[in-house]
């Protein structure tokens, strides 16, 4: 009979739900902006923001999207650690020149690496052409002469 089916039971749409789970730590980004300006590596800054590594690096890791033009949208999280990064280098560079005007090791360090400068000897060759080698290189050929020299004496005696 008719009477003895069961009806459907239609639920109210129901609210969506939530992800569970605990809700998101907050970092303080000026206290990581300025971690980062001091060169602190991602583990000792998770630390001093009383969180774990993996958290920091989650964020920082974070997939960064683009906007309509294609630039980069960074999280604020990602914005001030790179920032900071990058004012920890510059800082470094500067602190690194004013140090070459009193250091040669520094001015040499300097112009190696942003000038493309190495320690290279241009020699001429009997022909007039230039051959070029390094100072290592010339050091060592002479230090092999000089031993070849020594075996030369030694076998003559």
């Amino acid at each position: 009979p008719a009477s003895t089916r069961k009806k459907a039971v239609t639920k109210p749409a129901s609210k969506p739900r939530k992800k569970p789970g605990q809700k998101p730590i907050e970092i303080d980004i000026d206290q990581l902006a300025k971690l980062a300006v001091l060169g602190t590596s991602v583990e000792d800054a998770a630390w001093l923001l009383g969180i774990s590594e993996r958290t920091l690096q989650r964020r920082l890791n974070t997939e960064v999207e683009e906007d309509a033009n294609g630039e980069p949208l960074y999280t604020d999280i990602q914005k001030a650690w790179f920032q900071g990064q990058a004012m920890m280098r510059q800082n470094c560079r500067v602190r690194l020149l004013n140090l070459s005007k009193s250091s040669a090791g520094a001015a040499i360090f300097l112009a190696k690496n942003n000038l493309g400068m190495r320690d290279h000897v241009a020699i001429s060759d009997p022909d007039g052409g230039a051959f070029g080698q390094t100072v290592f290189g010339l050091a060592r050929q002479a230090w092999k002469s000089q031993q070849k020299g020594k075996r030369n004496k030694d076998a003559g005696a």
